[in-house]
Order: structure tokens, then C-alpha cells, then sequence
């Protein structure tokens, strides 16, 4: 099984583009803190979300959001112009989650507004329940 879940910030601004075939793909790198022993650090994750929720998702994906993304792990490899073999790893996202909000915006807020809203049963406001994106196996170019 490869079954991967990541929680973190997006580290810079995310990129939509379109394949020939027509397929949004909206790529975007994660930054995920952890513990190793008594050190902090931080790992990141090059992520490909794939079709319509790319689209979707692209205007609420921006720099700082913090999320929850699981997919599948894929390993590309070429030879480089040196004649050296090339590796790099992949997130092909299959569901996000929005986490948290970004401090100083109101994007995220706005994302989770489009969302539905829990009932309101103790008189305080209602908090929006964070959307769940699954990919269709459709979507993905390969």
C-alpha cells in the first residue's frame, strides 16, 4: 500500500497549469515540521493535484495555507545533461484538507466558507466543517 498524510505549509505560490490533454495540474510544495530526537525539522513535499479540484482549488491554495493532504508517493528519474541520473519524489494528491488559517488573510476563510457549516447547538457561531477532496482515478494523465 502507498498511502502517504502530510500536514503543513504551503511554502510559496502555487502553479496551475494545463497538459496537452487539457487536464489542470496545480503544483505546489509542503513544508512539514517533525522531531527527530530533540532537533526540529522540516521536510518538503513537491505536491501534483490533478483535474477539476485543481481548478477548484487553485484560488484557496496560496502561499502559507495550512493543510492536510494524502496521496500516493511516485518517483521520476532522467538522465540530466551531465549524463547523471536524476531522482526526484512526489505527492500525487488524492484528498486536501484544509488545517488552519493563515495569519493576516482572509483567503482560507473564505474557502472554508464555501464549505458546510456544523449545527449550532450551544449558541455560539458556526464553525464550517473542512471540505474533503477526492481525486477520481479519471483525472489522473497516467
Amino acid at each position: 500500500m502507498n498511502l502517504c498524510i502530510f500536514r503543513g505549509n504551503i511554502t510559496k505560490e502555487t502553479q496551475l497549469k494545463y497538459l496537452p490533454s487539457g487536464t489542470a495540474l496545480l503544483s505546489f510544495d509542503l513544508a512539514v515540521n517533525y522531531r527527530y530526537g530533540k532537533e526540529q525539522k522540516t521536510l518538503f513535499i513537491k505536491c501534483n493535484l490533478f483535474g477539476k479540484r485543481a481548478e477548484g482549488l487553485a484560488q484557496y491554495l496560496t502561499k502559507g495555507t495550512n493543510i492536510i493532504v494524502d496521496g500516493m508517493l511516485t518517483e521520476n528519474n532522467w538522465t540530466g545533461d551531465d549524463g547523471k541520473m536524476r531522482y526526484s519524489k512526489e505527492l500525487l494528491v488524492s484528498s486536501v484538507e484544509f488545517a488552519g488559517c493563515k495569519s493576516n488573510t482572509n483567503q482560507t476563510n473564505q474557502a472554508h466558507n464555501t464549505g458546510n457549516y456544523a449545527a449550532n447547538t450551544n449558541g455560539q457561531s458556526n464553525t464550517p466543517q473542512t471540505p474533503v477532496m477526492d481525486i477520481d482515478e479519471g483525472d489522473i494523465p497516467f
